[in-house]
């Protein structure tokens, strides 16, 4: 099954007994191993139940009982976490880790859940043409990315095609659809209604967009439970040119198709657990002057970065195999493009500006190629054949020793190859 074929599955009850089953053999310490691991990407029920197998799998190893006590902690849930170090006191009272683990809980204050009253006296609603919404307000809490967030949490009318909303401080709003209730995931959606791949424009209509800097939450407590928000869902922010900056919690691992094009973006800081960006998901984000990929990320859609018009230089992450159409296209001042050995094919006009190209400028491209054996291509991966050459200066870098594969590939030997000093 392809990334974006599974995109919000949900596994079968079957697959799950069967993992269940399969983890009995388990040691305490593989238990924790696996907890953490869930940890990192926010899905915290998960983790905690791993935790609590490794407890029973053996009651006196320590580092469970402190990594169920720090998920407490984590949301907010004191008494819990300090019932959790009590019971490994209650096995080793002499436990050093246990007692500083409890000194610290013991400390920490709490943060106190805000009332209806207190919520309508300070949250401060922007004017909007948007329906009225039903307040909810639960306690603020602190994400696991840098920095403190502070947003309250509403929510929706049984008409909207969202399931909760959160407000911040400065007056933005995020909007959230449920997509598995039992796993507690969560992704950020368009207020309104998605129309699909280009006809999307009324995904924002009534609501007042967003601004400047958006910083999405990696979990959110809503009615009494604590969601992970594992993904940017289709469309979620298009044609928002208010927003300049988006930050990407470590949750989310995938980014929908369209999601942020034709958005005012100059900076985006991504997800490091991200696997897959939809296609033309950042098109058109003609301020985006440079994008940081991870290496997580396995698959980028056709048109992905298309039309970005101040994208100077970019580098491929090493996990990519595939490079599709279109995903540079039209960025007028791209110079420079980095494309690791783990990429195996790029699909037609993948780069390059044939538009421009087309009206009578030129267009300079330095491909650097890290694979001594040339991708498969073919003739207009770059550009059309109808176009002029003349027109598109192109310079191909290969490593040392893959001079030779190059010039005999079929469709490179178009352009200059040099060998890499």
């Amino acid at each position: 099954m392809s990334l974006f074929s599974k995109w919000f599955s949900n596994k079968t009850d079957k697959s799950r007994e069967a993992e269940k089953n399969e983890a009995v053999s388990y040691s305490a310490a593989e238990y924790c191993e696996i907890g953490e691991k869930s940890l990192v990407v926010g899905k915290y029920v998960e983790a905690m139940e791993f935790f609590q197998a490794a407890i029973e799998a053996d009651k006196r190893f320590e580092k469970a009982y402190l990594l169920l006590a720090n998920s407490y902690e984590r949301q907010g849930n004191m008494v819990k976490a300090k019932a959790t170090i009590h019971a490994l006191l209650a096995i080793d009272p002499d436990n050093e880790a246990a007692l500083t683990k409890l000194e610290q809980l013991s400390k920490s204050k709490q943060p106190e859940r805000i009332s209806d009253n207190t919520a309508n006296n300070q949250v401060k609603e922007p004017v909007s043409t948007a329906p009225q919404h039903t307040s909810n307000p639960t306690r603020p809490i602190q994400p696991l990315n840098n920095g403190s967030l502070k947003y309250r949490v509403f929510a929706s009318n049984s008409t909207d095609s969202f399931d909760f909303f959160i407000v911040f401080d400065n007056g933005n709003k995020l909007y959230f659809k449920i997509v598995d209730a039992k796993r507690m995931e969560a992704c950020v959606v368009a207020p309104a209604k998605t129309f699909g791949r280009y006809n999307s424009t009324g995904c924002w209509e009534g609501y007042k967009l967003p601004e400047g800097i958006i910083q999405i939450p990696n979990t959110i407590e809503y009615n009494g439970l604590i969601y992970s928000v594992t993904a940017v869902d289709k469309c979620a922010f298009i044609n928002c040119g208010p927003i300049k900056k988006v930050i990407i919690p470590d949750t989310i691992t995938i980014i929908g198709e369209e999601a942020f094009k034709n958005c005012g973006l100059e900076e985006v800081k991504l997800s490091n657990t991200l696997e897959g960006i939809g296609a033309a998901s950042f098109s058109c984000c003609r301020s985006l002057k440079a994008i940081d990929l991870p290496d997580s990320v396995i698959r980028i859609g056709n048109d992905a970065f298309s039309n970005c018009d101040q994208l100077n230089s970019i580098k491929f992450p090493n996990s990519i195999e595939i490079i599709e159409s279109n995903t540079l296209i039209g960025c007028s001042k791209l110079s420079s493009i980095t494309i690791p050995s783990s990429v195996k094919g790029i699909q037609s006009h993948a780069f390059g500006n044939y538009y421009y190209s087309l009206y009578g400028g030129t267009f300079s491209l330095t491909l650097i190629m890290e694979s001594k054996t040339p991708p498969k291509v073919g003739p207009d991966f770059i550009i059309s054949e109808k176009i002029s050459h003349s027109k598109l200066m192109v310079t191909i870098i290969v490593p040392k020793g893959a001079l030779e594969a190059y010039m005999n590939a079929q469709y490179w030997q178009l352009y200059d190859i040099q060998e890499k000093q």
